[in-house]
């Protein structure tokens, strides 16, 4: 099939993000320094080119935009919502700088996915969490299996939980035409732009969950004894305990988490109920997966930080680095203690 008549000028994007809304299609991404559209998406129907007013995006042998301050002069404002994944700030003329931009004018953190697929996805992952919990609470897993042999079995049964998850993800992303990375958000973020939000986060997050363990234990209201209190009776408190805990649990746990519930979910709300619904809900929805009263207020917390970083970013490793950051800090003191 011929390539769609598109003349892509980014020189003079000025990241507006009006294509991105005119692409039914999902077949156009805007960065800092470049316009990328989809060949196998696009269907050449020129909304795209109709929406932009600077010029980068035209029909291939339409009239040439003019030369204007829209097209070619100083960046308006809006510019830092689209290069947000760059940097949290723009310098412009001088010393002046524009205002970080609002979550709501970020471009989405991945593709469209569609309200069957959140649901097939959100379904698939609350059977295989509700699968792998039955056959860790098993008489088989309690009698059978040795003492000694406990974890590591623990451990094999979580790995192919996970497996489970990747096997689906990866379908229901492989229908969208796209890649793996470009599904979920895995875009490349800057660490040294957005590393101290994210380790500030992690500090709140964290600081919340401790005023909030000290609160319900005031009240009378104690973690319930199990692996999410104390992770050694489930992996064992040796270096393999240790070893296992960190693979699992700082890891490949939150890696997967993120691409469900902010890859996946929070892309979805993003774009059908806005950039702050989206982070409130699917941290609700986050919290309540955990089946954990008690670790609820917590989880969401957290969840909130997560969604907030991804989308804010466009990446979703933003979010995982925060995942796992939050994750380790709690393994790290229960193996310690447990010395």
């Amino acid at each position: 099939m011929a390539r769609p008549a598109l003349s892509l000028a980014p020189q003079r994007c000025d990241k507006c993000m009006r294509c991105l809304r005119a692409c039914g299609r999902r077949a156009i991404d805007v960065g800092a320094a470049f316009v990328f559209v989809d060949w196998d998406r696009c269907d050449g129907c020129g909304k795209c080119a109709a929406a932009c007013e600077a010029g980068a995006i035209r029909m291939r042998g339409g009239p040439p935009p003019a030369r204007s301050e829209a097209s070619v002069g100083p960046a308006p404002a809006r510019l830092e919502a689209a290069v947000a994944a760059e940097r949290p700030s723009a310098s412009v003329a001088g010393d002046e700088r524009v205002k970080a931009p609002r979550l709501e004018d970020i471009a989405p953190l991945a593709p469209a996915w569609t309200a069957w697929e959140v649901a097939v996805v959100l379904a698939g992952v609350l059977a295989l969490f509700v699968a792998q919990q039955a056959a860790l609470g098993s008489k088989w897993m309690a009698d059978v299996v040795p003492i000694g042999a406990k974890p590591l079995v623990r451990s094999g049964v979580l790995a192919l939980y996970y497996a489970a998850q990747l096997a689906l993800l990866a379908a229901l992303g492989y229908r969208k035409g796209v890649g793996f990375a470009e599904a979920f958000g895995l875009r490349r973020f800057r660490p040294l732009a957005f590393g101290a939000s994210v380790v500030a986060l992690v500090a709140v997050t964290r600081a919340f969950t401790l005023a909030y363990a000290v609160g319900a234990e005031s009240l009378g209201w104690k973690m319930p004894a199990g692996p999410a209190s104390d992770l050694t009776l489930y992996f064992g408190r040796d270096g393999l305990g240790l070893a296992l805990t960190v693979v699992m649990i700082v890891v490949v746990g939150p890696f997967f988490e993120e691409l469900v519930f902010r890859g996946v979910l929070a892309g979805f709300l993003q774009e059908s109920m806005g950039a702050w619904p989206a982070v409130v809900v699917s941290a609700l929805v986050f919290a309540a997966f955990h089946a954990n009263g008690w670790m609820f207020a917590p989880v969401a917390v957290m969840g909130l930080g997560c969604a907030w970083a991804a989308l804010r970013t466009r990446s979703l490793w933003a979010a995982y680095v925060l995942h796992m950051l939050y994750n380790a800090v709690p393994v790290f003191l229960i193996f310690a203690l447990a010395k």
